[in-house]
């Protein structure tokens, strides 16, 4: 299928992004969310600016199981999607950077057409748990 944009998020699921310290002492994680739901998708989709051949992929930053989902239309499935994640997703264990942005480029490199639009989001709090090497 022909795609107008894919935006590809790779959002920080470490344990970090349960400290409360966002507004109205929500965590991070809640506020990525939530940010991600409201601000992305519903106003995006309020506004007309966005439409259900634009797409939408969220990795989250593990060592395991790097895709949550991929190539989601932009409609208000993915807004409830993204709430279900601020209500049922638990930040654990460290960030992973590199594997998450690997996933990343493969889900935009995904589709060839050259008309298609593609960004990456990236949110995180703090550094990368990765070992680089020396």
């Amino acid at each position: 299928s022909t795609w107008t944009s894919h935006t590809v998020a790779v959002v920080d699921t470490s344990g970090s992004m349960r400290k409360q310290d966002a507004a109205h002492d929500i965590s991070r994680g809640e506020m990525v969310w939530l940010t991600l739901a409201v601000t992305f998708v519903a106003q995006a989709l309020k506004s007309g600016e966005r439409s259900e051949s634009d797409v939408f992929s969220l990795v989250g930053m593990q060592k395991n199981r790097n895709v949550i989902f991929s190539g989601m239309p932009f409609d208000w499935i993915l807004y409830n999607k993204l709430i279900d994640m601020q209500r049922s997703h638990v930040p654990l264990g460290h960030g992973e950077y590199f594997p998450a942005l690997r996933e990343a480029r493969t889900l935009l490199m995904a589709n060839r057409f050259g008309g298609c639009a593609l960004a990456l989001l990236f949110l995180s709090d703090g550094l990368p748990s990765d070992m680089l090497p020396k």
